[in-house]
């Protein structure tokens, strides 16, 4: 018995396959999610002009379809498919290539031949996947790594085993059982509602993900040798479907894997196959606030956090300095806060880029003061100006606090001479507001009193003797950036 009928269908009941493993497409992608795709990395527009000369689709291969409820899913044939539907309507070209939509000449003979299609319907999806599988072993092997590794795991998804996806390609259990953890971990982190929409825009290109350097970093020796791998200290492992799963705190993993993916797939952070978990922005200070990695103390690095002490003063400026009280008329004390103790932040930033703003912080606000803070800390160079970087970027953390509260109708909460105070009570606003997490509530709040950044981002404006330190001030803009993004959004 047969497992497909030999029909003709309407053009317009054909649905190109958002499950299509070959496409590399967003979730839940759109039929011109897939035709972008197409025309960008499949030379669909090429096609569509060529079927436009012969005035209709080549002889040979009939599309292969299943139905789905009132439509017929292409499951092969989505670039034929994609060329005649742009043919047939040419706003779905004009959305990548508005030149060519505007200069393509469709004849008539072409639109009435390709109106009606014809197609092989299959029983079902499965049946159809056996049937292509068996087909396309080759064109499965030069298929690009994650377009293989969604194949395995969308196989495996639907029932198949391991054996039988190994006797359909002629792949290695191995290589399919690797390939479905590596997808369903990339997945996962593609999927974690830490994303903001200005990096789910700049950020993930997911034509072009870097993948190795973020499948290997969870197994990759760190320099440190008092480190265990990422994956004992998340404590990664994999379900019987393949699934990541861990045994700790789930708002902790999630970070983590949030960290290492935005390092991964960030074209200006400096990452490749030779990057261990050091080089990844951020997360040894995370995992140590948290209890999850103890480093060893580096006796070349400084002891206090984004200062650079004088001898003479070891204190942080903690003499008395007489000075004139403009109201009064009397003699007062200014002397620093004393700082005993404090954690570096970022001691392991590996960063390169030279600016505290990478470029791709793309935040625009109706503050043309924020604005311009924002441009300057994108364009001043931190190895001349980094005094400057540092007081612009404790005045851009008190704006933005206060842009937030003001904004959101909490102007009562701002304090004009408290920024520490200022700072929590717009992040416990936005986490009472549901905007962030507990968990990144619980980090920003660390951060300032654990590490006492307010009275570092004082002492930058007040205090000769504290002086920033490059790799630290990026760290403190990295660890603060969401903050701002969210105050700014």
């Amino acid at each position: 018995m047969n497992k497909f009928e030999a029909k003709t269908i309407p053009l317009n009941q054909l649905a190109l396959d958002t499950e299509n493993p070959r496409f590399i497409t967003p979730p839940n992608a759109t039929e011109q999610d897939i035709i972008n795709y197409l025309l960008e990395y499949e030379e669909v527009e090429e096609l569509a002009q060529s079927i436009n000369k012969n005035r209709g689709l080549y002889a040979g291969e009939r599309v292969i379809v299943y139905k789905d409820g009132n439509k017929y899913v292409v499951l092969e044939g989505n670039r034929r498919i994609s060329a005649c539907k742009i043919l047939t309507d040419k706003k779905l070209l004009a959305n990548k290539r508005p030149y060519s939509a505007a200069n393509l000449i469709v004849f008539q003979d072409t639109l009435d031949n390709i109106s009606d299609i014809q197609v092989d319907i299959m029983r079902s999806r499965t049946d159809a996947q056996s049937s292509l599988a068996a087909k396309h072993i080759d064109g499965i092997r030069r298929w690009s790594p994650i377009s293989k590794q969604k194949f395995f795991s969308k196989e495996f998804s639907a029932g198949k085993s391991v054996e039988e996806i190994q006797d359909t390609t002629g792949t290695s259990k191995n290589i399919i059982i690797k390939g479905i953890k590596e997808y369903n971990l990339v997945n996962y982190a593609l999927n974690l509602e830490e994303w903001q929409k200005n990096e789910q825009n700049t950020i993930i290109d997911i034509h072009k993900l870097k993948i190795s350097p973020f499948i290997r970093v969870f197994t990759s020796s760190p320099r440190n040798s008092s480190y265990s791998t990422l994956s004992q200290i998340l404590k990664l492992s994999f379900s019987k479907e393949y699934i990541p799963v861990t045994s700790i705190d789930i708002n902790i993993f999630n970070h983590c894997i949030y960290l290492v993916a935005k390092a991964s797939f960030d074209k200006t952070i400096p990452f490749d196959t030779r990057s261990t978990l050091e080089d990844v922005p951020n997360l040894v200070e995370y995992l140590t606030i948290e209890g999850l990695l103890t480093a060893k103390v580096d006796s070349e690095q400084p002891t206090t956090t984004g200062t650079r002490v004088d001898n003479d003063a070891e204190k942080l400026h903690q003499q008395s300095n007489p000075a004139k009280n403009e109201l009064s008329g009397t003699t007062s004390v200014n002397t620093a806060p004393t700082i005993e103790k404090a954690t570096i932040i970022n001691k392991a930033l590996t960063s390169s880029r030279n600016t505290l703003i990478p470029p791709t912080f793309g935040v625009q606000t109706s503050s043309i003061k924020i604005n311009n803070i924002i441009l300057e800390l994108k364009q001043l160079n931190l190895n001349m100006n980094i005094n400057s970087a540092a007081v612009l970027l404790r005045v851009l953390i008190e704006l933005s606090s206060k842009y937030y509260l003001y904004n959101n109708n909490a102007g009562d909460l701002v304090k004009e001479k408290d920024l520490k105070q200022l700072v929590n009570n717009a992040v416990t606003h936005m986490r009472n507001s549901k905007l962030i997490s507990d968990n990144m509530h619980s980090n920003i709040t660390k951060i300032g009193n654990k590490e006492m950044a307010f009275d570092i981002f004082n002492g930058y404006v007040h205090y000769d003797g504290i002086l920033p330190i490059k790799s630290e001030l990026i760290g403190y803009f990295d660890n603060y950036c969401t903050f701002i993004e969210k105050c700014l959004l």
